[in-house]
């Protein structure tokens, strides 16, 4: 069996800097704490970079430059403007989005939320008049309390609880669906980053809206206490690799939009290391022998501060043991 290493990215970014920005977000300004130094500063840049012609990532950072909360994507399809994502559920934030997106592109037509996690669903209040597609798992967990992996604390857990009418997804979509007169596809991997994950193709500007299915150069997250699973991670990035060709770009929901190649590298990552630790499990191994063995050595370059290689074993065999 042949290992492949990752192309090494720069630490301070992408990832790296996930776990600061969420806590960025905790403490800094903008409304989000009431104290005399948060009303001093700034407020936060929504960044608008070209995916194509009629695509755009969007970002919205702090004074410093750092992150604040996951990528968003907008789609100027012929039969309409959508938005893949939200933020955070930080109400004036979440307007401070919308009004800066809809002075860019002009009015929303549409909202896509990838999956139930604060990061991506967390403004939808912000579009209380625009139909929001999400996933009906999505939507079930946005509808009752719900426990979550806490990205600013390795291991940690939030609560979240229920959300207002107002503020969840209200046109269930799934696999096959189509939004914005066909221009956009839906897809939805079963039991991946969550069990409720849409991605969305559109075909004519070959750009991909991955959500958190995607985790560039790094061991992915997986929610495996909300029905995600490293091989359900797998096979979504099997299958969004049949789309689009050499040029096509992948926006994953934290990092820097990725090549094929980048992705084709993620996807044989998961590939070997699932591999690897289901081998060692089928022999017997519990889950800290199989951390002590340090099965993963090879793929070293590929842990990070949120999903170290403990970690990523541990998201593996979670899979093996349920």
């Amino acid at each position: 069996m042949r290992r492949r290493r990752s192309n090494a990215r720069e630490r301070a970014s992408g990832f790296f800097a996930l776990r600061r920005c969420i806590l960025v977000f905790v403490t800094a300004g903008f409304g989000l704490v009431p104290t005399a130094r948060a009303q001093a500063q700034q407020p936060p840049e929504v960044q608008f970079t070209e995916l194509g012609s009629r695509s755009l990532l969007v970002r919205v950072l702090n004074p410093d430059g750092s992150q604040i909360g996951a990528n968003m994507v907008v789609f100027r399809v012929p039969n309409g403007t959508v938005l893949v994502d939200t933020d955070f559920p930080n109400p004036q934030l979440a307007r401070f989005i919308r009004q800066s997106v809809e002075a860019r592109v002009g009015p929303l037509s549409a909202v896509v939320v990838t999956h139930w996690h604060p990061d991506h669903s967390g403004g939808i209040g912000a579009y209380v008049d625009l139909p929001v597609y999400a996933h009906p798992q999505t939507i079930r967990r946005l509808s009752e309390e719900t426990i979550g992996i806490d990205l600013g604390r390795l291991g940690g857990r939030f609560t979240s609880p229920p959300r207002p009418a107002d503020e969840r997804p209200d046109h269930p979509a799934d696999e096959g669906d189509r939004l914005a007169g066909g221009d956009l596809l839906l897809h939805h991997p079963p039991a991946a980053h969550t069990d409720g994950d849409l991605y969305v193709e559109w075909a004519e500007e070959n750009v991909v809206a991955m959500g958190d299915l995607l985790w560039p150069g790094r061991f992915p997250s997986v929610d495996v206490h909300n029905g995600g699973g490293a091989e359900g991670v797998r096979d979504a990035i099997r299958a969004a690799l049949q789309f689009g060709d050499e040029h096509t770009i992948f926006v994953p929901g934290h990092g820097e939009p990725a090549s094929r190649r980048e992705v084709e590298a993620f996807a044989s990552m998961l590939e070997e290391t699932i591999e690897v630790v289901r081998s060692t499990e089928a022999g017997g191994a519990t889950l800290a022998a199989i951390q002590a063995a340090d099965p993963l050595a090879d793929w070293a370059d590929w842990a990070h501060a949120l999903v170290p290689s403990d970690q990523w074993i541990k998201l593996i065999h979670a899979g093996y043991s349920n």
